[in-house]
């Protein structure tokens, strides 16, 4: 995933080869890291929301777990378990697009809109019932 091997990564500072930039440029100081802190104080840091650099130059959003590995109650290094989070961030975003746009529908509308999407009913103008709805997708645009 990252792009390394096992024997190009033996003896090497992790930090400074995959998480010493934030992904939007900025150093990632080895002091401030959760994985090296767990190094430190002996505790499981998790983080949901990083971004880890592959060999190739490039990177992509992560959560992972660092914990400690204990020898003789001694702390001798950290496993760093690491999940991709680039597809949900790509979700988080469509949704975050979509409620920004039903915001721009005049509160009333919004209410009614809403209804329908929990009951999955609606009633047309001067009808006697409410008729079923199967909503599979929905992207409101207005213009």
């Amino acid at each position: 995933m990252l792009g390394w091997s096992r024997d190009d990564l033996l003896g090497r500072a992790m930090h400074s080869v995959i998480h010493h930039t934030h992904c939007d440029g900025r150093p990632h100081q080895r002091e401030s890291c959760p994985i090296y802190r767990a190094f430190r104080d002996g505790a499981v840091h998790r983080v949901n929301d990083d971004y880890f650099w592959c060999r190739d130059g490039t990177g992509f959003p992560v959560e992972y777990t660092s914990t400690p590995i204990l020898d003789n109650g001694q702390l001798v290094g950290a496993v760093v378990v690491f999940r991709d989070i680039s597809e949900r961030r790509r979700t988080e975003d469509s949704l975050k697009q979509a409620l920004d746009e039903v915001g721009e529908i005049p509160p009333p509308l919004q209410s009614k809109l809403l209804r329908v999407l929990q009951e999955q009913t609606f009633e047309r103008l001067g009808a006697c019932r409410a008729l079923p709805l199967k909503a599979l997708a929905l992207s409101p645009t207005i213009g």
